[in-house]
Formats: structure tokens, sequence, C-alpha cells
């Protein structure tokens, strides 16, 4: 028997939480599917319970009493880069922000039965994609890097360092090379000794781009009105693709 889906709930309004819970359970009786649910009515209730890879999808209330969702998602991107976050609220008003931790969704209450099958349609959708794959060379062996687990490049004279969200590769090549063989709508260039994968960016501040990892990559002067521009395309491509 297949282990059952894990599912956190981080909602502080009891007949929200128990709603949602049934909803969630009645599509898993439709479907066939286990799910083993866990809710928590406070941002240090969840905290507490949270490991990297407990979940595989975590729900969160855009507010939690004094907390904000956004800054829950944002301690669990430091920890965990694959679980899939879906904010729940009452507004729309902070779709966009979801972006910047790669949420998967962004329900608007009150959430339907049809909301909760659109959030699982799209957690299989990256299993039914075709992932982009570059190989390399490093420590004389050819390696298949999968594009979605690079968090960002940095280049030192001829030698590249690939930060991958488990490893860490060296490869002795120009950054230029290695971008002919990435999709370069995936990733930005804010200093021309880094390529970052947009997907793993939290915000574009003064003092360099943050990603969800908690790691800044310098941002130079003289571009930063392009790289703004750039990655804002993005963020909207990415919205109007999940609109679709």
């Amino acid at each position: 028997m297949p282990a059952a889906l894990k599912i956190a709930i981080c909602e502080d309004e009891p007949m929200d939480m128990q709603h949602l819970s049934r909803m969630i359970s009645d599509y898993g009786e439709q479907q066939g599917k286990r799910y083993q649910l866990d809710c928590f009515s406070s941002g240090g209730a969840f905290r507490a319970a949270f490991q990297p890879g407990a979940y595989q999808i975590i729900f969160l209330d855009n507010y939690i009493g004094a907390e904000m969702g956004m800054d829950i998602a944002r301690k669990i991107r430091e920890s965990d880069q694959e679980a899939a976050i879906v904010f729940v609220t009452m507004s729309p008003d902070f779709a966009l922000d979801g972006f910047s931790v790669r949420a998967l969704h962004y329900l608007i209450k009150p959430i339907a039965p049809e909301d909760v099958s659109e959030i699982f349609r799209r957690l299989q959708e990256p299993l039914l994609e075709e992932t982009p794959v570059i190989e390399v060379m490093s420590d004389r062996v050819m390696t298949a890097v999968p594009v979605s687990t690079i968090r960002y490049i940095e280049v030192y004279m001829k030698v590249c360092m690939i930060h991958c969200t488990q490893r860490e590769l060296k490869v002795y090549s120009g950054i230029e090379k290695l971008m002919e063989k990435l999709p370069e709508h995936f990733f930005l260039r804010p200093h021309r000794s880094y390529a970052v994968n947009m997907d793993f960016i939290q915000a574009l501040e003064a003092d360099g781009v943050h990603l969800c990892t908690g790691e800044i990559i310098p941002l130079r002067k003289n571009g930063r009105t392009e790289v703004r521009h750039k990655y804002m395309e993005y963020l909207l491509a990415q919205k109007t693709k999940s609109a679709e």
C-alpha cells in the first residue's frame, strides 16, 4: 500500500480549518487516496512540528493570529524546497508575493470542492511534464543536472560552481558556455559572475538578490533596472500561467 500523502493545514479559524480538512478528506475518498492531515491553529505550533520533508503540501492562512503566512512560508523555504505551499486567504491582494516562495496556488475563501481538486491537479503537473536537464563534466564524470534543482551558478576565472538544492558541482567552463545550455527565461544575470534561477528568488533588494534559502547574490549597480524588469516579466508570466 502506498504511503499516505502528508498534508499540513495552518489556520487559526476553527470553522475554516474544519471546512478545508473535510473537503481534502472527501476528495481523497473520491480518488481512493490516503492523506495524513495535521492541523495547526498557530504558527508556533506548526514550526514546532515542522521538519524538512515532513509534508508534501502545506496550506497556510495568510494571517495566522498576529503572524503573516508569508513569513512562515519563507522560513519553510530556508530548509525545504520541495513542499507545495498553498496560501488560503480572503483577498487576492498578496497573490504576486506568493511567487517569491514558489507557492503552488493561492485559494480565496470560501473554498469550494473544485478549488481542492485544482490543487491536486497542479501538484501532478511537475510529475507529468518533462523536466529540463543539462549535462556537465564535474570531477571527470558526465553528470545530468535537472535545471529545476539549480539555485544559482557562480564563476571564478574559468571555474563555475553550480549550487543545486542537494549538492554542488565544480565545472571547468565559462559561465557563458553554461548559459547556452540553460533555458533563458528561467535564469537571471544580476552580476557578470552569477546566474540565478528565478524560481528561488525571494526578493530584489538594494544589497542584492535574496534567495528563499537565505543566500544573497550580488547585484550590479548599473543594471538594477534591467534585472528588476526581467524578474517582473518572469513573475507576470508565472501568474498568467497559473491563471490558465
